[in-house]
């Protein structure tokens, strides 16, 4: 059996615990128990779970009774609802589960927390913002108008990728071209 150092492994683990959960970590300590354990279930403070719908309920019963009743009516109409759903306000959405958070940050790709705990439910990603050039239909009427004035522009093929590529930089909003940043 290993020889505590009592008064260190108390200031360690049950500095703020009462006097009965003081003894009961040094009869543990004594019949063997590692101090972490002992102080654990002296203290009765064990590791909670998270990520569950019980710990997502905790709290959320009470949530509803503050709804109107006309909301009340509309969730059980149209979404079948249970009595544990409660409004995700980072989402905006009701929610009656973790899955149903997880679901839902996914779809809306957005980066959730655990409130309680922290913990990332789900992480968003990053998706530029897309940038569409000219309608190719515009820079085909474009092309068709320039070619008429000067049929020379095309001659030959690489005459024609060239025109398009110029008719494409004039005439695409600075805003819609590739390498500028939209604020």
């Amino acid at each position: 059996m290993v020889k505590h150092d009592m008064p260190a492994l108390v200031r360690q683990h049950m500095r703020y615990e009462s006097d009965d959960a003081i003894a009961r970590f040094e009869r543990l300590v004594n019949e063997g128990f590692e101090p972490a354990f002992a102080a654990m279930h002296a203290s009765g403070s064990y590791p909670g779970v998270v990520g569950t719908d019980t710990q997502f309920r905790q709290g959320n019963h009470k949530k509803l009774d503050k709804t109107p009743a006309m909301i009340r009516r509309e969730l059980v109409k149209r979404r079948g609802y249970s009595g544990n759903a409660v409004y995700h306000n980072q989402l905006g959405e009701w929610v009656e589960s973790v899955d149903d958070i997880k679901r839902a940050a996914r779809r809306k790709n957005k980066t959730v927390e655990d409130p309680d705990t922290g913990k990332v439910l789900h992480q968003g990603h990053y998706v530029p913002e897309a940038r569409p050039g000219l309608a190719e239909s515009v820079v085909h009427s474009r092309m068709v108008a320039y070619a008429t004035e000067n049929p020379s522009l095309v001659a030959t093929p690489a005459k024609i990728k060239k025109l398009r590529e110029d008719v494409i930089n004039k005439h695409t909003p600075h805003w819609r071209k590739k390498g500028t940043v939209i604020e």
